[in-house]
């Protein structure tokens, strides 16, 4: 039986390990302010995109949508002529929501929007104003905080129980009714969450991999 090796499933898993980093940085050392001293006026200007174009910022979130989209054919193609494990591979990713919604966004991309019939997910999801960003977000301990101020060697962050900062690449990802489906990260790490799950049910080893 000619299958993909499970060398090779990890191999793909790494490559979205990789594009999740790729719209992630919390060196925000990266980012230097722009400071303009006019007439004994500092002026602080700062910018996350850390010079990322608007194609640049598109790419960054195609690798990402592309590579989880792209899993289901090489698990199958790994399970070669298993049909109870191929069966297993289309139920679980068919009932992973997150999964078919980034799946659509990937065919969005290669063929054009809308999709037939409203793509797999059928509420035809389309991404909207993506952006590059400061994310603050609290952590689970109660009273946790996280803020930030602007100086002129850069934002500094300050935090405390568990409060974490990051420049994330993401955007909106609406119906085609026009209404919020989700921000594209956040379904984006939930489809990843279900592939992982998949692969631990298949018997499939996984590379560890920090916190996305």
């Amino acid at each position: 039986m000619n299958r993909t090796s499970s060398h090779g499933i990890e191999d793909r898993i790494n490559r979205i390990y990789a594009a999740v980093a790729g719209i992630r940085e919390e060196d925000l050392t990266k980012f230097p302010p722009k400071v303009v001293d006019a007439g004994g006026v500092v002026r602080v200007w700062q910018d996350f995109r850390g010079g990322m174009t608007d194609a640049d910022l598109q790419n960054a979130i195609h690798a990402l949508d592309h590579n989880i989209a792209h899993m289901e054919d090489h698990l199958r193609k790994w399970a070669g002529r298993d049909e109870a494990k191929k069966a297993h591979i289309r139920s679980s990713l068919a009932s992973c929501r997150p999964f078919l919604i980034v799946k659509d966004l990937s065919d969005n991309d290669k063929h054009g929007y809308p999709p037939r019939d409203g793509g797999l997910s059928k509420v035809a999801p389309r991404l909207v104003d993506v952006a590059r960003f400061l994310r603050m977000t609290t952590g689970a301990t109660k009273g946790s905080s996280v803020g930030m101020v602007l100086t002129t060697e850069g934002a500094k962050v300050f935090s405390k129980g568990g409060g974490i900062s990051e420049v994330v690449t993401t955007g909106i990802v609406l119906s085609s009714a026009g209404d919020k489906i989700g921000d594209f990260r956040d379904l984006a790490l939930e489809a990843v969450e279900c592939v992982e799950a998949l692969l631990k049910d298949l018997g499939l080893p996984k590379p560890s991999r920090k916190a996305l």
